[in-house]
């Protein structure tokens, strides 16, 4: 009866592990890393592949190659490139519960295989074809055979010696930070394997070592790039908090079952464990303190991507003073740890309904919902990825405009002009378009008639039609001066030349700090990942020093501050009525991750150059944006 209830256990685990990898297999879209990895297969050659498709991405070879022969002899399809690596999530789930088993008990290992089975940060891994949770198997499977060594189990030794070193010759190939993981195991392993292993143990890490030479002309190339500190941002100190909530679906009930299952471990098990528990710590944090410091010091390189590695040990340490439990009240225990998680990553996470639905594909197949629209289509798309879906989705890209074709934001201006005689525009964009598009459009199409959400993407249709605007503060010289403005004076409000009818600012040379506006507010919940749009009207002689007027936003709060300078010259090619020039600049919300703080919020305008020119219609609007621009990654 025992064994009954430990197979169906096991059975159990794996079985939810699966379904919810593999559930509805052919909807799995492609994410934009996976799209980056693809395009960079369309080589005729191995030569070019690593010249072209490994060097210049930061990456080991190891994935890139394995995908560059997958694809030819297979195909693109969707599931076929993710089938390899749903494999590899469903196998990593056995192999956290052979490693706990090995370590720990059957509870430890069950509960551990069971979070691996049912999160969202290891399901999500699972469908995406990158070197994730590739990584976290052969790291696991590296793990296994390491374990056995230095426990001294291994009936067929060097059977078992091969396949240690070839999981961690394929962890050195996959990702440099399973490299830095089984690296981490491999010198704690010299720390406390018996004297009469140390040899072999030796020799059987140099021979990997050995294997990984042919890579260190790539290796070396890499680490002269330094990280991908150009899309990526330093971690704040609270990154392994942000982290940790991540990794357990941000829930509540999870994350104190958690600490609960430790704390109670600890207390009744004070002394027992207390040298797994090292073991463990060292192997879940030193490569998130490595990685922080680098990240710091060096070039941004941390990512909750990177540490799922270390994920597995964490794990570990969490429940390594667990109790073996009785086979029923293990099995109930188990269920519970299923249930809610897979209750979390459907109705609280909203995997399925989030993931599944591809702001990438998105951003052209909504294109379709318009009737009677002729019209341009805006799209801001990698124009790999457009010509992908442009195929697949059986859609003329005639009157599809791509911004990333665009050289300059006057061209955009020009096309949203001719485009007024229709009355509307769509437009599908990601979450990296120039925020200014969207503040720029909406000054011509003042309505959103629809916007539609994705994770990662948002497409829109406007129209012409006025509505009522969420201003937080408009300057026209016209009216009584607003308390939250300063540095204006009256003395330099004059009636305009061409148009004596309307008051305009005067900026003299000797003022290089135009009217500026300050004041302390709360960002609404409805605004989370919106916008602060910014516009100001500037009509100067000398076109020379455009580039030195220049509209700066400044947004501080929760240990956030947020500069952003935008230039006349970025919108001097379209000239309006009299001479005046546009100027727009929008501060991102999300970027801020301040909701419901108290946040300030200063604008003004630079007179970098000192120079005589004319200003007038300061406004400043909040726009609502994409509540899960960031579903995957942050709180839904």
């Amino acid at each position: 009866m025992q064994n009954k209830i430990f197979n169906g256990t096991l059975i159990l685990i794996l079985a939810f592990g699966i379904v919810l990898r593999f559930y509805n297999l052919f909807s799995i879209p492609f994410t934009y890393d996976e799209f980056s990895a693809i395009f960079r297969t369309n080589f005729s050659n191995f030569s070019d592949l690593i010249k072209y498709g490994v060097k210049v991405d930061g990456h080991p070879a190891g994935i890139q190659v394995f995908l560059f022969y997958w694809i030819r002899l297979f195909g693109v399809n969707e599931w076929i490139v993710k089938f390899p690596f749903l494999l590899f999530g469903v196998f990593s789930i056995y192999l956290t519960y052979l490693n706990g088993r090995i370590w720990l008990n059957n509870t430890a290992a069950f509960l551990a295989s069971a979070f691996i089975a049912t999160l969202q940060y290891t399901v999500i891994y699972s469908q995406i074809a990158r070197p994730y949770v590739s990584g976290l198997f052969f790291v696991l499977a590296m793990f296994y055979y390491w374990s056995l060594i230095v426990k001294g189990e291994n009936k067929k030794e060097w059977s078992v010696y091969f396949l240690y070193v070839l999981f961690t010759s394929l962890c050195l190939y996959n990702h440099y930070f399973s490299f830095l993981q089984v690296s981490i195991i491999g010198v704690y392993g010299l720390l406390i394997i018996p004297k009469e292993r140390r040899v072999g143990y030796f020799i059987a890490n140099a021979i990997a070592l050995l294997l990984f030479t042919p890579h260190l002309g790539i290796f070396l190339n890499h680490l002269s790039i330094g990280g991908v500190g150009g899309w990526l941002g330093k971690p704040n100190w609270n990154f392994f908090i942000h982290y940790l909530l991540y990794a357990f679906g941000y829930s509540t009930i999870l994350f104190l079952f958690v600490i609960a299952v430790f704390f109670y471990g600890i207390v009744k098990n004070r002394n027992n464990e207390k040298e797994k528990l090292v073991m463990f710590s060292v192997f879940a944090l030193l490569p998130f303190i490595i990685g922080f410091v680098y990240s710091v010091l060096v070039n941004p390189v941390l990512q909750y991507s990177v540490l799922i590695f270390s994920f597995p040990f964490l794990l570990y340490f969490l429940f390594a003073n667990v109790d073996e439990l009785k086979p029923t009240i293990r099995f109930i225990l188990v269920s519970f740890v299923l249930i809610i998680n897979t209750l979390v990553l459907i109705f609280v996470r909203k995997h399925y309904e989030i993931f599944y639905k591809s702001g990438l594909e998105h951003i052209v197949s909504d294109a379709k919902i318009i009737k009677d629209y002729k019209g341009f289509y805006l799209i801001d798309l990698h124009p790999g990825i457009a010509r992908y879906y442009f195929k697949k989705l059986d859609i003329d890209s005639t009157m599809f405009i791509n911004l990333r074709n665009l050289k300059t934001r006057c061209e955009f201006e020009k096309i949203c002009k001719e485009n007024l005689k229709q009355g509307g525009i769509y437009i599908g964009c990601c979450s990296e378009i120039e925020p200014e598009y969207l503040n720029l459009l909406t000054s011509y199409y003042h309505r959103v008639v629809w916007q539609k959400n994705y994770h990662g993407a948002t497409t829109y249709f406007l129209d012409t039609s006025r509505v009522e605007e969420k201003v937080i503060s408009i300057l026209n010289f016209e009216d009584r001066i607003p308390n939250e403005w300063t540095k204006v004076n009256n003395d330099y409000i004059i009636k305009e030349t061409l148009n004596p009818i309307n008051k305009v600012y005067n900026i003299t040379e000797n003022v290089e700090w135009g009217p500026t506006f300050c004041s302390q507010f709360r960002i609404p919940k409805e605004f989370r990942n919106g916008f602060i749009d910014v516009s100001i009207k500037v009509k100067c002689s000398d076109e020379e020093k455009l580039d030195e007027i220049i509209l700066v936003s400044e947004i501080e709060g929760f240990h956030i501050s947020n500069w952003r300078g935008r230039s006349a010259k970025d919108f001097s090619c379209i000239v309006g009525e009299n001479g005046w020039i546009n100027i727009y600049n929008t501060a991102k919300i999300p970027e801020l991750k301040i909701l419901n703080k108290k946040v300030k919020l200063k604008i003004y305008l630079w007179n970098k150059g000192n120079q005589m020119f004319l200003i007038d219609d300061l406004k400043i609007k909040i726009r609502k944006g994409n509540p899960i621009i960031y579903g995957l990654l942050e709180e839904v």
